[in-house]
């Protein structure tokens, strides 16, 4: 795992080698254990090009695996971030067509594989991964980021200048960047609490998609799509598609514990991280690591549920005792490691903080399982929502607006949520989009100032939002929900979070459950399989080489959710009312600084949820945070790393669980 920066820049006005390397600089956290940069110069004197790269070694711990690597037969250089599970596959492959490698890492492979198969070879990488190749026959960069967009990769092309980046924040340390704020980006935020791709909080700076490749030339820069989800399902093979995704399930969790460091899985009481615990240990008894968050009084406590199912699976278990303390004091770091706003980040930076105190470098995660898997309420409410909105909307007019306005009476979120679906204001195709939905259109409009509104430009964000919606009407409401769910809130929130929030720690995590190949049988197969009215999970749970505890299955289900709601009145109280008081200047005249008070007063008298004032303190943060880092104020934002150093190590002895049987 890795962070990597690169540079072409057209003319002779910048040192570019230096521009890059204060990039590199700022991903330290991504990579501790090794940096490099190299400059390339193209054959016609267009320029020059430099590569950085930061390494957090996980296969081939040798010197052998540097970056930026060279292919000496073709000139082609690669930075890369990420891991391609299928290496050793592919390295056997090419090896009979003649290939020789001087390493065991697998950022080789994929060098070679891009001399040998061209642009292709990305349909062969099996993983999470966001790379960038020089391609020194054809004088052009070639960039690439996995399907399912696990690793980020932003860039900007402007004014012959092209840039590209792990994270936003090295993009600005590079300090070639136009500081304007993104309105449509700062719009799409406050709809759903994270920023939307292909959206940043920069214009000008966009994230590269999933699924899609760049090429960089002289002249411009080209976008293409390379996968894309079944959006057709198969009634015909049901059965062969379930035994099919058992195999893949084996298949994904065990391509993934290949590592040449210490290895663990994240373990909740829940279904999801349950099953992979299982199948870690059926791959690999002496490797599996399991570790649980343990909390003195939380309704979300699941260390003894975690406990008992580590037992009864007879995997090696930790529990890790997590304090309100501990945690209060470090939510300012916690803050300061986002690269761009989130309302749900911090959860997976106290976790990610605790399971690297253990002495572990990858972790494997059950996120995704609720969303491919119908773990989520709104798989059965969303549907039928759907069929109530066909049938509301072809009452008369009247009915409905009168029907709507009883809710005013009594102000709540969901009944502003239920009032905007009566009233079909809520600006989407499928009622889906209201279960994620933060502050609904009209309250963004009361948030925003009236000429910060009419000058968003929703082009960029508008042509994904409409292709995706268009791609779903073909699927069968409940595959829809898993499609739209993949597309939005997976990608543009919980993987963003997991990997800003590990790597703020150096720590890898890993996610088995959004494999793609498993993911193409998950989908083939008919929403109908997928709910199942007395079993959670049917597909998953009966997929299982064993059957989990019941406990596990039929439990309450609970989610880490810090209390923001006992926090925001009492200890953080005051700095939140600090950073409202004090908007950062990027923020001055985009933002009504009284409706925001109004947030936080409706939060105070119980008229609105926490996740509404959060959500704008942490923008405010974020945003003074980020640009300050352009103005080259770093102070603040060194804070984000600070912590690791200063944590002691876990006591592993104290924290071990006795492993019965």
């Amino acid at each position: 795992m890795c962070g990597i920066v690169g540079a072409w820049i057209k003319d002779g006005s910048v040192d570019v080698a230096q521009a890059v390397s204060r990039g590199v600089a700022a991903l330290i956290h991504r990579g501790p254990d090794d940096h490099g940069t190299v400059k390339i110069l193209p054959n016609n004197g267009d320029g020059s090009i430099v590569f950085g790269h930061r390494r957090l070694s996980i296969i081939d711990l040798s010197a052998a695996g540097h970056q930026p690597m060279l292919d000496g037969e073709t000139g082609n250089w690669i930075v890369y971030n990420g891991e391609v599970f299928n290496f050793a596959e592919l390295r056997v492959l090419l090896e009979a067509q003649g290939c020789r490698f001087r390493s065991d890492s697998d950022t080789e492979v994929l060098l070679q594989s891009y001399r040998v198969w061209g642009r292709d070879c990305i349909k062969r990488w099996r993983g999470m991964f966001a790379a960038a190749i020089w391609d020194a026959s054809r004088q052009e960069i070639f960039l690439v980021r996995d399907r399912l967009g696990i690793k980020p990769l932003y860039y900007s092309y402007r004014d012959g200048r092209f840039l590209f980046a792990s994270e936003l924040r090295a993009l600005v340390r590079v300090g070639l960047l136009e500081m304007r704020l993104n309105l449509a980006a700062v719009d799409s935020y406050l709809m759903f609490g994270s920023v939307q791709d292909p959206l940043t909080l920069i214009e000008g700076v966009m994230s590269l998609p999933a699924a899609h490749t760049a090429v960089v030339k002289r002249e411009g820069i080209e976008l293409r799509e390379y996968w894309e989800l079944p959006l057709t399902s198969d009634e015909r093979d049901v059965n062969g598609g379930i035994e099919r995704l058992a195999e893949r399930l084996n298949e994904a969790v065990r391509l993934r514990l290949v590592s040449d460091v210490p290895l663990g899985v994240f373990l909740s009481g829940g279904i999801d991280s349950s099953a992979l615990a299982m199948l870690m240990r059926r791959a690999s008894p002496e490797q599996v690591k399991a570790f649980t968050i343990g909390f003195a009084s939380r309704t979300f406590n699941e260390a003894e549920q975690a406990t008992e199912t580590a037992q009864r699976l007879g995997v090696e278990h930790y529990t890790i005792p997590l304090t309100d303390a501990e945690m209060l004091a470090s939510c300012e770091a916690a803050v300061n490691a986002l690269d761009q706003p989130s309302i749900d980040g911090v959860n997976t930076y106290h976790i990610s903080r605790a399971v690297k105190r253990a002495g572990i470098t990858v972790a494997l995660s059950g996120l995704g399982g609720d969303e491919i898997f119908c773990g989520y309420r709104h798989f059965r409410t969303a549907p039928r929502m759907e069929r109530f909105a066909r049938w509301w909307n072809e009452l008369p007019f009247l009915v409905r607006s009168a029907a709507a306005s009883l809710l005013s009476y009594r102000r709540s979120d969901r009944n502003n949520k239920l009032r905007a679906l009566l009233r079909d204001d809520y600006g989407f195709r499928y009622p889906y989009f209201l279960s994620r939905a933060l502050f609904l259109p009209n309250q963004i409009a009361g948030l925003l100032e009236a000429e910060a509104i009419q000058s968003i430009d929703y082009g960029e964000w508008g042509k994904r939002l409409r292709q995706i919606t268009e791609r779903a009407q073909g699927l069968d409401p409940v595959n829809r929900i898993s499609y739209l769910e993949l597309k939005n809130y997976i990608a543009n929130t919980l993987l963003r979070d997991a990997d800003v929030m590990s790597m703020a720690h150096s720590l890898e995590v890993r996610v088995p459950f959004l494999d793609h190949l498993l993911l193409e049988e998950v989908m083939r197969l008919p929403g109908s399989v997928k709910l199942d009215s007395k079993l959670p999970k049917p597909l998953l749970v009966c997929s299982l080489p064993e059957k989990l505890p019941e406990g596990v299955v039929f439990g309450k289900k609970r989610g880490f959710t810090l209390p923001y709601a006992e926090w925001l009145p009492g200890r953080l109280g005051a700095e939140v009312e600090e950073t409202f008081e004090n908007p950062p200047a990027a923020l001055k005249g985009v933002i009504n600084e009284e409706s925001v008070r109004q947030v936080w007063r409706g939060f105070q008298a119980g008229g609105c949820s926490w996740t509404r004032p959060w959500a704008l303190f942490v923008l405010y943060r974020t945003v003074r945070r980020l640009f300050d880092f352009a103005d080259n104020r770093t102070d603040v934002c060194e804070k984000a790393y600070s912590s690791i150093a200063t944590v002691p190590p876990l006591d592993m002895e104290a924290a071990a669980i006795p492993v019965e049987g």
